[in-house]
């Protein structure tokens, strides 16, 4: 499958990077600073931008049969908050206009969807959340309703904390409530690559953990 990816140079971009490759994908970068691609992979189309531009999101997705955004806010402030909202806006208008509909996002077991049924650590640990990096909050749970008012088959993941590490392949997936407290990256990003694979939760906000 041809797969445009963003946000590779994050830790869970570089896990998902990975991964894809491994699974045969042929995938597609926009990075600001290849150099930060971790590790150097040979096989992956690099192209050098910014996810707010809609010319350079719109050169390297040509062609993709599917999109997975790992992009987030870089600090807990509002201006990166803002910067992170205007990359989302771009790539989803982008991928309308291209004919591109499948779209696997990250957000986090902290954005709250229709049906959830969480418990109370889940709730005081999102309640942490919210109280400790506001803005990053504030950006996802803005994500989350671009996705939902977009035309696109969207995915919106929820991790709970995720952790450095190898994929296991002992995670779970849930629709009203996290299974375990944390993930590791590796296996978030197995996720991240078989649901673009399968779609089983085509327009679904899924935790995982």
């Amino acid at each position: 499958m041809r797969i445009v990816l963003f946000g590779a140079t994050g830790r869970i971009g570089s896990a998902t990077l990975q991964q894809a490759l491994s699974r045969g994908h042929q995938v597609a970068v926009l990075v600001r600073d290849p150099d930060r691609l971790q590790p150097r992979h040979e096989r992956p189309r690099v192209l050098e931008g910014d996810a707010r531009s809609r010319p350079e999101v719109a050169e390297v997705a040509a062609g993709a049969e599917a999109a997975i955004s790992a992009l987030g806010p870089r600090r807990n402030t509002p201006e990166d908050a803002d910067a992170h909202l205007q990359a989302v806006r771009t790539v989803v208008d982008a991928l309308t206009e291209l004919g591109i509909r499948r779209l696997v996002a990250v957000l986090g077991a902290a954005v709250d969807a229709p049906g959830d049924r969480k418990g109370a650590a889940d709730r005081i640990a999102g309640w942490l959340v919210r109280r400790f990096a506001r803005w990053v909050y504030q950006a996802k749970r803005q994500e989350f309703d671009l996705l939902r008012e977009s035309r696109l088959d969207w995915t919106a993941v929820r991790p709970p904390l995720v952790v450095p590490g190898p994929p296991t392949g002992r995670y779970r997936v849930r629709l009203d409530r996290p299974p375990r407290p944390r993930i590791r990256t590796g296996d978030l990003a197995e996720f991240l690559v078989r649901e673009v694979e399968e779609g089983r939760y085509v327009r679904q906000a899924p935790f995982v953990g």
